[in-house]
């Protein structure tokens, strides 16, 4: 039951952050590698 709902907060969250942040039309490649590497980061630790 726990790791069902930790599945559905990582979900919320890495959501919210890809909308608000990777999606954003107003920042530049730059940045936008950057947000990519750090949810990249963040699924590699998480799916250990």
């Amino acid at each position: 039951a726990v790791r069902g709902a930790v599945a559905g907060l990582m979900a919320e969250v890495l959501e919210g952050h890809l909308r608000e942040h990777v999606a954003a039309e107003d920042i530049s490649a730059e940045q936008r590698r950057d947000e990519v590497e750090e949810v990249v980061a963040i699924l590699r630790t998480y799916l250990r």
